[in-house]
């Protein structure tokens, strides 16, 4: 219907333009229907993709949508109808919203016939219109009453810096059982659905055919089963895309992708004496992208963990589904006091800063429920909330501070009022009332969401801990003078008494000396039991298991048993097939021989794949396989996961004086850590230190290894590689690829680095993107983005100027792992 935007050389990437070239093609399609007075009915889950890409005012407005009813409502009789033209279903092409359509079309029939009006009927489909979907249509006998479209909408901007999700359909339910996250884990790896991984390889191939010059890639690597499958078929999709050209496309295209950039001399390349020289540069630079493809399954461990992060926290207490917080029952935001509430106590929150939709399952079919502001609602929004920005990767211990500064200085900017000596300085504060009172209801929000982690936590008796070692607790004496336009938010640090039973501390204590081996298979079932029998949640008694299990390589047959009687009795009957499905995934499941692991290991360089016949010859049932850790000691130690005291010993101090022993040193506390270790229990995740070990190793510690040398310590690149890393095959078991294109001179790689520092050079290169495109399959938490964005600060820091881009086809946590095993009631 529209035409799809497609960059030039020129044209720099960048997610906000992504996302506004996706919003601009969905309201091309609905103008390009006619008319102006049109009812949307929306599939439910995609209420947060329209909610991602604009605000609903916005869309009403410049679509012409008088209305949005829900496609798995029934539409009723007193449905106001006049001068509407038409009636527009947006949903995904799966046969069930196909019977969905067929069954509001026949009731708007019934009606109109009822009313003598007509309607015209267009569906909007989401990536294509498959062939079950129109049969479907057609044997309800309602394909001639309407017209269909494609749109793709197979993607979400969750991050407008560097996060790209599927949009992947969930029923109306928002609960845990029926989340993306859960579906996509039970399908892909319960399953072998690999549904999801066709498109996330679409995907990929429409972000690079609309920015073919930026998203060249010229360095691949590849870890996990999963992800050997991913590239297959991004290659198959690739090749059936140029045979879909016209000759002449085709050949600029094949020109292009065929081309191998040699830098054997980067020095010479810095003398920029001319603008031919720097566009020359530019384009060298700019076309050093490499692809990394993870499989979720080299690393379940971390998801299992804990996360620490502010982020983090929000997930695993209350669940982010894209970019939204359902809250639950017993927390409301008071929409007409501006107030939040927590039970029967009064909060400082307000929600409303954006006119979304809802997404309020069983609303009927009342036209005005999208403009009424959800008091269960919180919408984290990446574009005005500077306070979000700020906190949402930093561990917990750090927010308490910061919101605390946020909040003074916020109050101190309402005062200036009072000091106002003339009619102009008046007006500026006027002019700047509005943006002040945004950021108000912003810190309102976050003081709500912090508070009740902490209830959270302080529910489970945490006591005063190294993870999370220190306590927020937030006055909530709001300033309600009519004359006062701040309420003012006050969050103060304070120790907790601590307590004997501290079972969140003591679940991270557990979740530490797993990592450490502190203790044997034996004393760590014991522990688990005991901590079950205090009142953990099947969630988090499966999620020690696992942990144990996967570290341990399984658990021996005694202790297993042990294990699986004591949570049968405490969690019902029905968890027999969940331990049956946590051993098919190799979760939680019976010690095995060493001898009997299959080595299923493969690695390959360079160029390899670029021979379909390898390809096939290398297709080892990957639908069929999950990747797992073979010895989780050496793993460990070989990518130095749990670093020592030394290593982070300066994360305490402030930055700005590491010797201070001054009491605010605390608010800087994890704000400038000095290892990737901040977002779980002093634990740097193994997807985290892959991708770090593209491009840096100076967290090597040979002394930890026996695999390792002095000099591995020593690696970093513009370029990314994992040559030298072989031995890691030892302890991770899975497909290991690796082809490399673009390539410098050995002699020269020290040169590289030198001038990469060069102060010419970083003035030369402040405009330029290197992008490093990270494809995780299966799933990735926000403690693993936290680490992600700190690795390419780090690496930028040291002149390697690599911009990280996640696309992945869901964010999950320990409980959607968890959840996916477990059986549905029926």
């Amino acid at each position: 219907m529209c035409n799809t935007f497609k960059a030039d050389a020129n044209t720099k990437f960048d997610l906000r333009k992504l996302k506004a070239d996706i919003l601009d093609n969905l309201l091309c399609s609905i103008n390009s229907l006619g008319g102006s007075k049109h009812v949307l009915v929306l599939q439910n889950s995609f209420s947060s993709v329209i909610n991602l890409l604009t605000p609903f005012n916005v869309l009403k407005e410049k679509a012409g949508i008088v209305t949005v009813l829900w496609l798995n409502d029934s539409i009723q009789n007193s449905l106001f109808l006049n001068d509407l033209n038409s009636f527009i279903f947006l949903c995904d092409n799966s046969s069930h919203n196909a019977n969905l359509i067929s069954l509001r079309i026949k009731e708007l029939i019934a009606i109109s016939s009822n009313t003598q009006t007509n309607f015209k009927y267009f569906g909007i489909v989401s990536d294509k219109i498959s062939q079950s979907f129109e049969y479907q249509l057609e044997q309800s006998g309602i394909k001639g009453e309407i017209q269909l479209y494609p749109l793709d909408l197979s993607l979400s901007i969750l991050n407008n810096s560097d996060l790209l999700t599927l949009n992947l359909s969930t029923t109306a339910n928002n609960s845990l059982a029926d989340s993306a996250s859960t579906k996509l884990i039970n399908d892909l790896y319960l399953n072998n659905i690999n549904d999801s991984i066709f498109k996330l390889a679409k995907a990929l191939l429409n972000l690079i055919v609309t920015y073919p010059v930026i998203l060249n890639f010229n360095n691949v690597l590849i870890k996990g089963f999963k992800s050997f499958f991913f590239y297959k078929i991004f290659k198959i999709l690739k090749i059936n895309y140029l045979s879909n050209l016209s000759p002449a496309d085709r050949k600029n295209e094949e020109i292009f992708n065929n081309s191998k950039v040699f830098l054997n001399n980067i020095n010479n390349q810095l003398n920029l004496n001319s603008v031919n020289d720097l566009n020359h540069f530019y384009n060298l630079f700019n076309n050093q992208s490499d692809l990394i493809i993870l499989d979720r399954s080299i690393d379940f461990v971390t998801p299992l963990l804990s996360q620490l992060t502010y982020q983090g926290l929000l997930d695993e207490v209350f669940t982010i589904n894209s970019n939204i917080i359902n809250l639950p029952s017993n927390i409301s935001l008071d929409i007409n006091t501006n107030n939040a509430t927590t039970s029967n106590d009064n909060g400082n929150n307000n929600n409303g800063e954006n006119d979304n939709i809802n997404n309020n399952q069983g609303s009927g079919n009342n036209p005005n429920i999208n403009d009424k502001p959800d008091k269960n609602k919180i919408y984290l929004n990446l574009d005005d909330d500077v306070i979000f920005k700020k906190i949402k990767d930093l561990n917990f211990a750090s927010v308490g501070p910061i919101l605390n500064k946020f909040a003074k200085n916020l109050q101190a900017e309402f005062d200036s009022r009072h000091s106002a000596k003339n009619v102009s300085e008046i007006r500026e504060f006027v002019g700047k009332l509005s943006f002040l009172q945004k950021k108000q209801k912003f810190l309102k929000n976050h003081t709500l969401l912090a508070e009740n982690i902490l209830l959270k936590v302080k529910n489970d008796s945490i006591n005063n801990n190294n993870y999370i070692n220190s306590n927020p607790t937030i006055d909530n004496n709001a300033n309600t003078a009519n004359n006062e336009p701040a309420d003012q938010v006050s969050l103060q640090f304070e120790n907790m008494d601590d307590e004997e039973n501290a079972i969140f501390s003591k679940i991270l204590d557990l979740q530490n000396s797993f990592l450490t081996s502190y203790y044997d298979i034996k004393k760590s079932c014991d522990l688990i039991i005991q901590l079950m029998y205090q009142g953990l949640t099947v969630y988090e008694t499966l999620r020690l298991c696992c942990l144990l299990s996967l570290v341990k390589n399984g658990i021996n047959e005694k202790n297993y048993l042990n294990l699986k009687k004591e949570i049968i009795l405490n969690y019902g009957y029905k968890h027999i097939i969940t331990l049956q499905n946590l051993s098919k995934l190799k979760l939680f499941y019976i010690q095995e021989s060493i001898s009997l692991l299959p080595n299923l290991q493969l690695s390959i360089n360079n160029s390899q794949l670029l021979n379909n016949d390898l390809i096939d010859e290398l297709d080892i049932n990957t639908n069929d396989q999950t990747c797992f850790i073979k010895d989780f000691n050496n793993l460990r130690n070989y990518l130095n996961l749990v670093p020592t005291a030394n290593d982070i010993t300066d994360n305490t101090q402030p930055s700005n004086d590491p010797n201070s022993k001054d009491n605010n040193s605390n608010n800087d506390l994890i704000e400038t850590p000095n290892d990737a270790s901040f977002a779980f229990i002093n634990y740097v995740p193994i997807t985290t230190r892959l991708i770090q070990s593209a491009y840096d190793r100076s967290f090597f510690d040979s002394s930890l290894s026996s695999y390792l040398t002095t000099s591995s310590s020593r690696y970093i690149s513009q370029i990314s590689s994992w040559k030298g890393l072989e031995d890691i095959s030892r302890f991770l078991i899975g497909t290991s690829i690796e082809e490399n294109e673009l390539k410098y001179n050995n002699n020269n790689t020290s040169l590289v680095l030198k001038d990469l520092n060069n102060v010419k050079t970083k003035k030369v290169l402040k405009n330029f993107q290197s992008f490093s495109f990270i494809v995780m399959i299966g799933g990735i938490t926000y403690g693993e983005l936290a680490t992600l964005r700190y690795i390419e600060k780090k690496l930028n820091d040291k002149g390697i100027l690599k911009k990280f881009i996640i696309l992945t086809d869901t964010m999950i946590n320990g409980n959607s792992l968890i959840e996916a095993c477990i059986p549905k009631e029926i």
